[in-house]
């Protein structure tokens, strides 16, 4: 009678294991499941951002960096660009600009001027200054 009693104990908690075991597998199962979904979402997002990156990039084919042009206070960099594209001798005017400005912060004791950025209208006006 206690062998059966011992058995019927035995089948039981090892149903009750496996049961158990089945749940925890279905679990870790959904969990993967969503971890791939996640991570195919991740990639969406990466070829996103790149996408992002490019376009930036694109929009930025218009843009040149001038150095070393004297910084003044209250000054118009528009002006300073086209006086630039006079001295390397490139008809610039206002209309060639989209715009400009200086970058960087000013610091208080470095004496060396900003760049200026500017933004042409035509990707051909800036390549006509680049070349110069």
């Amino acid at each position: 009678m206690l062998q059966v009693l011992a058995n019927l104990i035995k089948e039981t908690v090892k149903n009750l294991v496996v049961t158990e075991l089945q749940k925890t597998i279905q679990f870790n199962s959904e969990v993967i499941s969503e971890l791939k979904s996640a991570l195919v979402k991740g990639t969406k997002i990466e070829a996103l951002e790149a996408k992002v990156d490019e376009l930036e990039q694109y929009q930025r084919r218009q843009c040149l960096r001038i150095i070393g042009v004297e910084e003044q206070e209250a000054e118009d960099t528009d002006k300073l660009v086209m006086e630039v594209g006079k001295r390397i001798g490139v008809d610039v005017n206002v209309m060639d600009i989209d715009r400009s400005h200086r970058i960087g912060r000013r610091d208080v004791g470095n004496d060396r001027p900003r760049p200026i950025i500017v933004k042409f209208v035509s990707y051909r006006k800036r390549s006509e200054v680049l070349k110069k």
